[in-house]
């Protein structure tokens, strides 16, 4: 017994024969007929009274024509929940990103894509970079990550550069200095944010790169590496993550070295225009 035999029975009692509901239901008359046979086999009785012109229903065909009506209008309430689901699916944004959106101002960003799109919902999850690998099989609709990702079927987007920049305390000798080179500090304290950041790895690189051993190095949290800045030590971070700090206390200095650790966008092309109309705002 399918759905559509249950309709083409209900229909069959609404217009009273098979011609007019063969009519409104498009299709022909013999097919409506052929499908209440298969019915009546199926159910081992008899629904209709055929004995006179209009058709008429057996008590049997009275009892299923009552359940059919309750279960029809049951059918009904489900596809329409599941349409309001898919409509919900479809007006969702899925996103995994690093927790930057103060300090790239995309709080904002994403205040205004709401505005614009009151009817699409964007979900965040908050993800440090240590956690990365376990939510790429998550099928997110995009990521939000700095440096260059290997995310196979994602295409990638620039939404922010940013390159590293050094800070020490207002008292370290070279805190007049605007512009220094990563080697000016081969005898200091090196600071750095956490070992498994993007962030991290590439100071580190770079330091190989340019040969510079320093006499030690202490990772950290952002706050914790300002708030531990001394007379003779140095912290490596990305400039653009400054922003939300306050930094009376403290001195930036550009880099010789152009460092860059750019946050990149990650989305999964897809047919949904919620997605679409994130990427070309953005």
């Amino acid at each position: 017994m399918t759905i559509d035999q249950i309709k083409y029975f209900c229909a069959i009692c609404q217009y009273k024969t098979f011609s007019n509901a063969a009519l409104e239901l498009h299709i022909t008359q013999s097919s409506l007929s052929k499908q209440m046979i298969k019915l009546e086999n199926e159910l081992d009785m008899i629904l209709f009274d055929r004995s006179h012109r209009q058709i008429t229903l057996t008590k049997a065909g009275e009892q299923f024509y009552e359940d059919a009506q309750i279960l029809l209008k049951d059918y009904n309430h489900m596809m329409n929940h599941l349409d309001i689901l898919k409509d919900n699916t479809q007006n969702t944004i899925r996103i995994a990103m690093l927790p930057i959106l103060s300090q790239y101002n995309l709080a904002s960003k994403l205040d205004d894509f709401s505005s614009l799109y009151p009817s699409y919902h964007v979900e965040i999850d908050e993800i440090e970079e240590r956690d990365i690998q376990d939510v790429l099989n998550n099928s997110y609709d995009m990521y939000i990550l700095r440096g260059h990702m290997n995310l196979p079927n994602y295409k990638k987007i620039l939404l922010y550069k940013d390159k590293l920049t050094a800070i020490t305390s207002y008292k370290h000798p070279l805190s007049a200095y605007d512009k220094v080179s990563i080697l000016d500090f081969k005898n200091n304290e090196i600071l750095l944010p956490p070992q498994y950041t993007t962030i991290a790895h590439i100071a580190l690189e770079e330091f190989k790169t340019l040969d510079f051993h320093p006499i030690h190095i202490r990772y950290g949290r952002l706050e914790t590496i300002l708030s531990s800045l001394k007379d003779y030590n140095v912290a490596f971070v990305m400039e653009k993550t400054l922003s939300m700090y306050h930094l009376s206390n403290l001195c930036m200095h550009t880099l010789d070295e152009e460092v860059y650790g750019n946050i990149y966008l990650y989305y999964l092309p897809s047919h949904k225009s919620c997605i679409q109309n994130f990427i070309s705002m953005f």
